[in-house]
């Protein structure tokens, strides 16, 4: 609990620190790929493989879509894809698609997937699959949830057929 509120305190504090038009450089638009890559560049496990598919979806879709670095959207977008890492086998594919009028994420992962029992739950707080596990409050999946909603997210938990999870935040492109 003591390491779960010290996360929450950090996140905060950053959230804090930074007020809304600051012009500093992590505030420069920047593609979501780019930003995908770069969150995932301290948290990917060497065993683990990082797939970034890029997919516009309509003719009119233009360029991949840039966007600001908020700390909403990164560390809720670094909670999930931190899961996903953690429980993959042996990869993790984000998928971005994008129209002229919308953007989603999709974070999939090879691992055993969310139980059935908690899916409608994911999100919640203190809802964990490893509740016995030091450090695992359930608290990770919560705050990314809440961090991405306030960003205009709207999120999506379920499994894959087969085997592994999969997370979908889908934004408005004037939300993003």
């Amino acid at each position: 609990l003591v390491s779960q509120a010290e996360r929450c305190r950090e996140i905060l504090a950053d959230l804090a620190a930074r007020p809304k038009g600051d012009a500093g450089d992590r505030f420069y638009p920047i593609t979501v790929s780019a930003l995908i890559q770069e969150i995932a560049e301290d948290r990917r496990p060497a065993d683990v493989a990082l797939h970034i598919v890029r997919r516009p979806v309509a003719e009119d879709a233009g360029p991949e879509p840039r966007i600001a670095r908020s700390p909403e959207l990164v560390n809720g977008l670094a909670n999930i894809l931190s899961n996903a890492l953690q429980f993959a086998r042996k990869d993790v594919t984000v998928a971005i698609a994008w129209s002229a009028r919308n953007i989603s994420i999709t974070v999939a992962d090879d691992g055993p997937g969310f139980p059935p029992e908690l899916i409608r739950r994911i999100g919640e707080p203190y809802i964990s699959t490893r509740p016995n596990q030091s450090g695992h409050m359930g608290l990770g999946l919560f705050i990314a949830r809440t961090l991405l909603e306030n960003s205009g997210a709207r999120l999506k938990f379920a499994n894959r057929p087969g085997s592994g999870a999969e997370v979908v935040a889908s934004w408005s492109r004037p939300a993003l």
